[in-house]
């Protein structure tokens, strides 16, 4: 057997071992303390649909939304562009409408 051949045996061998000893002790996922996405809300029984810009901080433990009507929508909750803070330190959630200059407080223990 040439040295090359015996040195990849023992790297395979290396490898092999380092991943059944990491599958033997598993370690959680850890999330990301902040993030940002999109989403697209689609309710097709109803009609309607919103586009979402979603922020997440687990730290200060606060979402924030910020829903977009998708074009010629007529019905469904929101009806205009419209910003929705959750503060769960606060147990409050806020609703902005910039356009109509509506601002809505709900405490979520109200909303149980």
């Amino acid at each position: 057997m040439s040295l090359t051949a015996v040195c990849l045996i023992g790297v395979l061998v290396a490898t092999s071992s380092a991943a059944t000893s990491a599958e033997a002790n598993p370690t959680p996922c850890k999330d990301p303390k902040q993030w940002e996405g999109y989403a697209i809300i689609l309710d097709f029984e109803k009609g309607f649909g919103d586009n979402a810009r979603i922020s997440y901080d687990e730290v200060n433990e606060r979402v924030r939304m910020h829903l977009v009507p998708v074009n010629g929508r007529q019905n469904g909750p929101f009806k205009r562009e419209i910003d929705i803070i959750m503060l769960f330190k606060d147990d409050k959630f806020y609703f902005f409408s910039e356009k109509d200059k509506m601002c809505k407080l709900l405490v979520y223990h109200d909303m149980i």
